[in-house]
C-alpha cells in the first residue's frame, strides 16, 4: 500500500459545533497516468465495470462535478459515485425528482447541478438542497434530454417539445416561430464563438441574430436526427446522428465520417474529446470507437464493453475514461500494468515462466497451452504438434547463441531455434523428464534442474548430474541462478539452497538464516545477492544472512521472482499481486538503521488481469529490453514499466457527504440541535476513483480531539456527547 505523502491533503468543515472537524487523506491512490496516452491500443488499457450496484444498468448520462463526485443518470433515479459507493436520488427518498428516468447533466459555473429527466421537468441541486421546474413555470415540455450553459450565465434545455432558456427566473421558449422545427431537441452545444447548436430529430440547427437556421444537407449537414454535439480544442464541432455517422464542421466545410472511414457503427450516440485530444464516440451497436491520428478503432462487446450500445462519456479529473451503456458503467484507464491474456491471443490464461530472447521477442510458457512468442501486439503459438515435446511448459532461458530452451513437465527438455525443436530427455542424459528450472551460466553450460531428480550440466553436448548424493541441498530444484564470483546457486523446494564452486557444494538453510527452505529465486546486485522464500525475502551478503518478512513492512513474505526495476526498487511477485520495495530502504534495514521498509502493491485495480502470480518455476517475472517487467499470472502476463509510472498530483477532494445525529441525517445550511443530541456520525469522502480502497483517512474535531484519529479505510466519524456550542 502506498505511504503517506509529505504533505497532508486537508478539507476542514466549520459551523457545525464549537469545534471543526478537519480530515486528511493519509494516503492517496497509487500513481496513474493524467491522460490515456492516445498510441496505447484500446486491448491494453485497464478496465472495469459496474453493474449490480447500480439501481438500473442503462446509464444515460455521465458528469464529474468539481466537488469530485460522479454523477450518473439512469431509468431508476439519479446516482452519486465515490468511488466505493453509489448512492440513489429518486422520487422516493427526494421529492423534487419527479421522474425517475435522469437523462441529462450539466453543473453550471456557480457549481450548481442541473438534472433533465425523462417526464418530470428539469432538477437543480446546489448545497444540499433539491429544486425543480416544469411546464406549469415555463418550460417548454416536461421531458429534458439535454443541457448546456450560455457564455451570459444561462442555462439551455432541450426538451421533447422544443428548446428553453433560463435565465434563472424565467425561461424562454423556442419554437417553429424562431426557426426550429416541432421536433425534440435531443442536444444542445454552445460553442466558443457563442453560437448555440441545436441537434433536434430533424437535423441540426444553429442560432443566429435570434432566429434559427437550418444547416441544409446539400452544404453536408446530416439530414438524420441529431443525439450528440461537440467541440473540439480547434473549434471544429462534431455531430453524432442516429443513421448518418459524425459530420464534423470546421466552419467553412463539412467532412463526414461513417463506416466508410473506420467507424464502427453509423449510429452515434455520445461523442468527448480527452486531454490528449482523443476523440472518443459511442455508437448504438459498434461500441466505443476512439479517433485518434486520423484513425479509428474500436473496444466492443466481444473485448469487454458490458454492452455495445455506448450513451455516455465522460473523462474525471484523474484521466480515466467513464462509459454509460445499456449495460451498466464502464471505465478505462491506463493502468500501471496491461495484460496479455486469451483475449489477444495466447494459447491460454494459466501463464507459468517468461523470458526474452537475443532479438526481443518474449516468450511466454503456459500450463497446458504450450509455447507463446509474443513481438509487439502479435502472438504466435507453438504445441505439441508443432514439435514440442509437451504443452505444459514449466521453464525458460534464452540462450546466448540464439533460440530459446524450454523445459516441461513429462516431456523434458526442448532447444528451439531456426523453426526447429531438439528434445532431450532421460535418454539421452537428463536428470530426469519434469524440468522446473533453466539457466546458462557465463561459460555457456545450461543447468536444468528438475522436480525431483536433482539438476544437469550440459557443456559441450556432455550431460553431467547432481543429485543430494553428490550434496545438492535438495532434487526438487526450482531455482538457479550464477553469482559475480562465479558460484551457482540452486533454490530447493523444502531443503534450502545450495551453493556450488569449485566442484563442491554448501548448504544454506533457514538454521543458517535463510529466511525459509522453500526458495523460488535469486537476485544479485551491489548490495548483496537477495534470495526469495515462501516465507520472507533474505539479503547474503559477507557471509552472513538478513532476513526480511510482513513484520518489517513486506507486502508479502512470498517472493516468487526478484527484478530490478531500474528504479531503486526491487519488484517482487506472490499469489496476492505485485509488490515493490525501495532497496536502499532494504539495505538500512539490514543494517540496523531503520526498523521497517515501504511496500507497495499492485493488483487488479492497477490493470493486472489477476493478482494471482505463478512461482516455483523459472523464469517467473523477466525484465525485457526496453526496462519493461514481465510476470506470468493465472490470466495471462502481467506488464509493467517503472520508468513510465508517474504519480497523480491531483489532491483528491475531501468532502461532507452527510451528517447523522441519533440516527437522523441532517440537512445543509444552518441547522438547530437538541441541547441532549448523544450519538455523532460525519461521513467524508476522499474522491480518488483510481485505487479508491487504498485511500486512507486521519481525521480531528478541532477544540476536542488532541491527536489525529487515523481511520485506516473507515469513510465515517463517530462521536457521543459533544459539549454544547454554536
Amino acid at each position: 500500500m502506498q505511504r503517506a505523502r509529505s504533505t497532508r491533503w486537508r478539507a476542514a468543515f466549520t459551523g457545525l459545533f464549537a469545534a471543526a472537524l478537519v480530515v486528511v487523506l493519509s494516503a492517496a491512490a497509487a500513481p496513474l497516468a493524467l491522460a490515456l496516452d492516445p498510441k496505447t491500443p484500446l486491448a491494453r488499457y485497464g478496465y472495469d465495470v459496474w453493474q449490480d450496484d447500480l439501481p438500473q444498468n442503462t446509464v444515460h448520462t455521465i458528469l464529474q462535478t468539481r466537488d469530485g463526485y460522479l454523477w450518473l443518470g439512469t431509468y431508476e433515479g439519479l446516482v452519486r459515485f465515490n468511488g466505493v459507493a453509489f448512492d440513489v436520488f429518486d422520487k422516493r427518498t427526494t421529492p423534487e425528482i419527479r421522474n425517475n428516468g435522469i437523462r441529462a447533466l450539466y453543473e453550471d459555473r456557480d457549481g450548481t447541478l442541473w438534472v433533465g429527466t425523462s417526464n418530470g421537468g428539469l432538477v437543480a441541486h446546489a448545497n444540499g438542497a433539491f429544486r425543480s421546474w416544469t411546464t406549469e413555470q415555463g418550460l417548454a415540455d416536461d421531458a429534458v434530454y439535454a443541457i448546456c450553459g450560455g457564455a451570459d450565465g444561462a442555462v439551455w434545455i432541450g426538451t421533447g417539445g422544443g428548446l428553453s432558456r433560463f435565465d434563472g427566473e424565467r425561461f424562454t421558449s423556442f419554437t417553429a416561430a424562431d426557426g426550429l422545427p416541432d421536433a425534440r431537441v435531443r442536444a444542445v452545444w454552445e460553442d466558443r464563438e457563442g453560437t448555440l447548436w441545436a441537434g433536434t430529430d430533424k437535423g441540426l440547427y444553429r442560432l443566429r441574430e435570434g432566429r434559427f437556421e437550418t444547416a441544409a444537407p446539400a452544404q453536408g449537414a446530416p439530414d438524420h436526427p441529431v443525439v450528440a454535439i461537440r467541440e473540439d480544442r480547434s473549434g471544429r464541432i462534431w455531430v453524432g446522428t442516429d443513421g448518418g455517422g459524425v459530420p464534423a464542421y470546421d466552419r467553412q466545410a463539412v467532412a463526414a465520417f461513417t463506416t466508410a472511414n473506420g467507424l464502427s457503427s453509423n449510429r452515434v450516440y455520445a461523442l468527448y474529446e480527452d486531454r490528449a485530444g482523443a476523440l472518443w464516440i459511442g455508437t448504438d451497436g459498434g461500441g466505443l470507437n476512439r479517433y485518434a491520428d486520423g484513425a479509428f478503432s474500436q473496444r466492443t462487446l466481444e473485448a469487454g464493453l458490458s454492452d455495445s450500445f455506448v450513451r455516455a462519456i465522460c473523462e474525471d479529473a484523474e484521466g480515466s475514461l467513464w462509459i454509460g451503456t445499456n449495460g451498466g458503467l464502464n471505465r478505462l484507464k491506463d493502468g500501471k500494468f496491461v495484460a496479455f491474456t486469451m483475449g489477444d491471443g495466447l494459447s491460454h490464461s494459466f501463464a507459468r515462466v517468461v523470458c526474452q530472447d537475443a532479438s526481443g521477442a518474449v516468450w511466454v510458457g503456459t500450463d497446458g497451452g504450450g509455447l507463446n512468442r509474443i513481438e509487439g501486439e502479435r502472438i504466435t503459438p507453438f504445441a505439441k504438434k508443432d514439435g514440442l515435446p509437451n504443452d505444459f511448459v514449466r521453464a525458460l532461458w534464452p540462450d546466448r547463441a540464439g533460440g530459446v530452451w524450454i523445459g516441461t513437465t513429462g516431456g523434458g527438455l526442448a532447444l528451439l531455434d531456426d523453426g526447429r525443436f531438439t528434445t532431450y530427455t532421460v535418454r539421452e542424459g537428463l536428470a530426469g523428464d519434469d524440468v522446473r528450472a533453466i539457466f546458462q551460466d557465463s561459460r555457456g553450460a545450461v543447468w536444468v534442474g528438475t522436480g525431483g531428480s536433482g539438476v544437469s550440466r550440459i557443456e559441450n553436448g556432455r550431460f553431467t548430474t547432481y543429485t543430494s548424493k553428490e550434496g545438492l541441498a535438495g532434487d526438487d530444484v526450482r531455482a538457479i541462478f550464477e553469482t559475480r564470483d562465479g558460484a551457482v546457486w540452486f533454490g530447493t523446494s523444502g531443503n534450502g539452497a545450495s551453493r556450488f564452486k569449485d566442484g563442491r557444494f554448501e548448504r544454506f538453510t533457514a538454521g543458517e538464516g535463510l529466511a525459509g527452505d522453500v526458495v523460488f529465486s535469486f537476485f544479485e546486485d551491489e548490495v548483496g545477492l537477495w534470495i526469495g522464500t515462501s516465507d520472507g525475502l533474505t539479503l547474503y551478503r559477507d557471509g552472513q544472512f538478513a532476513r526480511f518478512t510482513t513484520r518489517h513492512g513486506l507486502f508479502d513474505d512470498i517472493a516468487f521472482q526478484i527484478l530490478d526495476g531500474g528504479d531503486g526498487n526491487l519488484w517482487m511477485s506472490c499469489n496476492k499481486g505485485v509488490y515493490r520495495v525501495s532497496r536502499s530502504e532494504l539495505a538500512a534495514l539490514a543494517a540496523g538503521e531503520i526498523e521497517s521498509v515501504h511496500s507497495t502493491a499492485y493488483g487488479k485495480a492497477d490493470g493486472m488481469g489477476s493478482t494471482q502470480c505463478n512461482g516455483a518455476s523459472q523464469p517467473a517475472g523477466w525484465r525485457s529490453g526496453d526496462g519493461r517487467l514481465w510476470f506470468p499470472t493465472t490470466s495471462g502476463v502481467a506488464v509493467a514499466d517503472p520508468a513510465h509510472i508517474p504519480f497523480n498530483d491531483v489532491p483528491p477532494p475531501v468532502t461532507l457527504s452527510r451528517v447523522v445525529v441519533d440516527g437522523k441525517a441532517i440537512g445543509g445550511g444552518v441547522t438547530e440541535l437538541d441541547a441532549g443530541s448523544r450519538r455523532f456520525e460525519f461521513h467524508y469522502d476522499g474522491l480518488s476513483f483510481v485505487v479508491p480502497e487504498k485511500v486512507r483517512f486521519e481525521y480531528m474535531l478541532e477544540g476536542l480531539d488532541r491527536e489525529w484519529i487515523d481511520a485506516g479505510t473507515r469513510r465515517v466519524a463517530y462521536y457521543t456527547s459533544l459539549p454544547a456550542g454554536t
